[in-house]
């Protein structure tokens, strides 16, 4: 069950006290306008990103304007994160992330997509403004990759939280029954009745057939009118290319331009391996939770191995090996993993962390140069794309030479 933001932002707050008085023995206060004005939970205005300290103790004032919109949510964590970077002059990554992360499971009352990376953090960032949009949104990313759990995400994110919530693979449905399936039959509601007022995930959509396309088509495009009745939103995901499948004359072309006007990435799991140790440690902790047993702990051997394996069925592929090694264990050591999977956890310590540091850092530089190259080298822009604070964006470049003349 989502939470009002007021609440959310107020329990975060709460978190953060705890971590910086008893890491660096400083007293946060959260102020509505830096001097000592309670926050209006119901107030609109965006985080001020402003830090004041007070004179005689170590206590620093955190002022915003409290806001019910989930950016301001993630502008609140941002200004942590930079302040925690600065008392501990270090990376606070490891403190805001899992802050974020539950900050999003109390808004949502579920989480959105586990992870700690750029990527991630880019995709939450998008998620209010594609959630309160009522175009159709296409989720793109490889299968396994979590597309439908991130459509429920944008569902409950928008304002169409308290309708309905649709999901189904057209794949999965018989392809004589498909067209009916999604518009009824007779008497029957189809999915889009089902979902009126709500959203319907549609995936593997290139497989409806062609009638289903052009009726689809039509409902896209023609308004509902007012006073009509609500409406399902339609999101929908593919397991190819749609574009392709389009010039190939294998999808209607200009559906797939209708769904392509608003679409969100989600990434595959090799590309953001720094997110695998949270996705594991949710995913062993679900099931869990399921059975009523204790979740297995992952050695550092198993991790670096699941970290460097290329998982080429995403986050559904390390759930299923998770399950297959975790169970009647208490821990999961690399040969408990699929030989696949546990090799890399066999290299000898000093060439596995060699080859796992240089892998993080060819993409932190690759990806570091992109984002300042993107944003004209604005160092403050670029770090809050990359989910930095500037010190910490700084300390890279100067870590690894980055240089705008490259």
């Amino acid at each position: 069950m989502k939470d009002p933001a007021g609440n959310v932002l107020q329990r975060s707050v709460e978190r953060l006290e705890t971590y910086a008085f008893a890491n660096f023995g400083v007293r946060l206060t959260l102020t509505g306008d830096g001097n000592g004005t309670p926050p209006d939970p119901d107030a609109s205005a965006a985080l001020s990103r402003t830090i004041g300290c007070a004179h005689g103790e170590r206590r620093l004032l955190l002022a915003h304007g409290s806001s019910g919109q989930p950016r301001a949510l993630e502008d609140f964590l941002d200004l942590a994160a930079a302040l925690l970077g600065i008392l501990a002059d270090s990376q606070s990554g490891a403190v805001i992330e899992p802050l974020r992360e539950q900050l999003w499971r109390d808004l949502l009352g579920a989480p959105t997509i586990a992870g700690t990376s750029a990527a991630v953090h880019a995709l939450r960032t998008a998620l209010p403004a594609a959630a309160n949009s009522q175009e159709p949104l296409f989720i793109a990313g490889e299968p396994g990759s979590g597309r439908g759990s991130f459509a429920a995400a944008v569902h409950r994110a928008g304002t169409r939280a308290a309708g309905p919530f649709v999901s189904e693979n057209v794949a999965s449905i018989p392809e004589p029954l498909r067209e009916n399936e999604l518009f009824g039959s007779g008497d029957t509601p189809g999915l889009l009745a089902t979902a009126a007022g709500g959203t319907l995930y549609l995936g593997a959509i290139e497989h409806l057939p062609a009638r289903a396309q052009e009726r689809l088509l039509e409902f896209l495009t023609v308004s509902n009118g007012d006073g009509g009745p609500p409406r399902a939103r339609i999101v929908a995901s593919a397991d190819i290319d749609l574009g392709e499948a389009a010039r190939r004359n294998r999808f209607r072309r200009d559906l797939a331009e209708h769904l392509a006007r608003l679409v969100l990435a989600v990434p595959p799991l090799r590309e953001r391996p720094e997110d695998i140790p949270l996705i594991a440690a949710q995913l062993l902790s679900r099931h869990a939770a399921a059975s009523g047993a204790a979740a297995p702990t992952i050695a550092a051997e198993a991790l670096d191995a699941l970290k460097m394996h290329p998982w080429t069925g995403n986050v559904r592929e390390l759930d299923q090996e998770l399950v297959r090694a975790g169970s009647g264990r208490e821990i999961i050591r690399p040969d408990d993993l699929p030989a696949s999977v546990s090799r890399a956890g066999r290299l000898p310590a000093a060439e596995r962390s060699s080859s796992l540091r240089q892998a993080v850092g060819e993409l932190e530089v690759g990806l570091i140069s992109q984002t300042l190259a993107e944003t004209n080298w604005n160092k403050s822009r670029a770090a809050r794309e990359l989910g930095l604070s500037r010190l910490g964006l700084q300390k890279k470049i100067d870590r690894y030479g980055i240089d705008r003349r490259r």
